[in-house]
């Protein structure tokens, strides 16, 4: 079978429409917009329910963008934000295709043949779907424009962040997962914070540390792997949210976890950047750039299109300010992820280390959302009552701001890029957390990253 040749019935991967889109629908879709990108194509508007901005968000906004431009309630259309309005529709093309695989050849046949191209390479697998061929072929090389020196110097720039920066990076991770409306709505329905929680926690952990401690990008190594099972399991849950959700969510909001939602994922990992940034510590373009090169080649890996990528780093910040002024309501498993992401007591009170977890991470979200939409992210939850919500940004401010400025005085020491690739502390704290994270998922005797492989049919998902 060639790439261009009918995969199955629901999906052809490479099959055009007349407005030279592809017409590859998603399971039992008719609509309009369910295509993906081609150029040359007219764009589509953004989805109906997407289509309101979220003032809530601007005090988040003005915080991390206005040192680099000036940050408003309402985003001015661009050609760049109606090229994200577009793939908004969109999911994934080659990932959605393999799925599809799986679907025809049963996901246990499906899933090991996978593996083993993650492996050995695709040509390692004898007889391989089209699906999987067209797959493996467009990652298994680096992207022409990727240049690894100016890869390194990013990697290097985002370890040299400070501990408040990276604490306060990671308590976003959360935040977007609670509070951003298509995350949290996708995150909850699947359910895996309720019934496998501490997995989908280590796995999660464990793809960012990979990706930040990794060498050397590319096939062969343990972020390599990990970004294409998370790549795939993403795929899953998009048709298994489809079939469970029906034609009139896709109508309304477009696709879940869309393809301009995943360039936003990645841009946020810039966030420590940032912060130390608005803090006191100067981050010069070229770094900002650098670090945005090395985050792109992940971007890229996870099936980001070519098309939305942004090339250079304020080009980044402005697609993740357009996404975070889009961001929505929360959606209705707000708390209960809110509670299972920080940790609640079984029985009694809540235990010093879980407490200090609690207290910590909402003094980060005060810094990052300000209090009001701190405390809107705590209402209904275990925490609301339990935690003095006010004060603790404004402390982690003060102990922030002189570990801030001591960095940017080292910044300005001679030699320093030489410096930082010989302590990294940061890095050495990454790597301890990947290897202790590796054996908290080694010891579950479990494959990694498979938990979707049983979701293909909308089976176990929440409306």
């Amino acid at each position: 079978m060639t790439a261009t040749e009918s995969t199955g019935a629901e999906l052809t991967v490479g099959a055009t429409a007349a407005n030279g889109a592809s017409n590859t629908k998603g399971p039992g879709s008719t609509h309009v917009n369910d295509y993906f990108y081609r150029p040359g194509t007219t764009l589509r508007m953004i989805p109906p329910d997407k289509d309101e901005f979220a003032d809530a968000w601007l005090p988040c906004r003005q915080f991390v963008f206005e040192p680099w431009f000036e940050v408003s309630d309402s985003v001015a259309a661009t050609d760049q934000t109606r090229m994200f309005d577009d793939h908004m529709w969109q999911g994934d093309e080659l990932a959605d295709a393999v799925v599809v695989m799986f679907v025809r050849i049963g996901a246990e046949r499906g899933r090991a043949l996978f593996e083993q191209a993650v492996a050995g390479g695709i040509d390692s697998v004898v007889d391989a779907p089209a699906e999987l061929v067209n797959f493996f072929s467009s990652v298994e090389g680096m992207p022409h424009w990727y240049d690894r020196q100016r890869g390194d110097r990013g990697l290097d720039r985002i370890q040299a962040s400070t501990i408040p920066s990276l604490l306060i990076t990671g308590t976003f991770a959360v935040i977007d997962t609670v509070m951003n409306g298509d995350v949290s709505a996708a995150t909850g329905a699947t359910g895996r914070f309720r019934h496998d929680g501490n997995r989908r926690g280590v796995e999660t952990a464990l793809f960012f540390t990979e990706v930040l401690t990794t060498s050397r990008p590319g096939p062969g190594s343990r972020a390599y792997a990990a970004a294409l099972r998370v790549r795939l399991m993403h795929a899953q849950a998009r048709r298994g949210l489809r079939i469970a959700w029906g034609p009139e969510y896709f109508a309304a909001n477009g696709n879940p976890i869309s393809n301009a939602a995943l360039c936003g994922f990645f841009e946020s990992m810039m966030l420590s950047l940032l912060i130390d940034h608005s803090l006191g510590r100067p981050c010069p373009k070229r770094d900002l750039d650098d670090a945005w090169h090395f985050l792109s080649y992940w971007s890229w890996l996870m099936g980001v299109s070519d098309e939305i990528l942004p090339r250079t780093g304020v080009d980044a910040l402005k697609n993740l300010d357009y996404l975070l002024a889009r961001n929505g309501k929360p959606s209705k498993w707000r708390a209960e992820l809110l509670d299972a992401l920080i940790g609640v007591p079984l029985t009694g009170a809540a235990n010093p280390v879980t407490l200090v977890v609690a207290r910590v991470f909402a003094a980060c979200a005060g810094v990052l959302l300000g209090e009001a939409l701190t405390e809107r992210m705590f209402a209904d939850t275990y925490w609301e009552r339990r935690l003095g919500i006010r004060g603790g940004a404004r402390i982690l401010r003060i102990v922030a701001r002189p570990l801030v400025r001591i960095a940017a005085v080292r910044d300005r020491v001679p030699g320093i890029e030489l410096i930082r690739k010989r302590r990294m502390a940061i890095g050495v704290i990454l790597t301890a957390a990947t290897k202790f994270l590796r054996q908290r998922l080694a010891a579950g005797n479990r494959a990694d990253y498979v938990a979707h492989d049983g979701s293909l049919s909308g089976a176990g998902i929440a409306r």
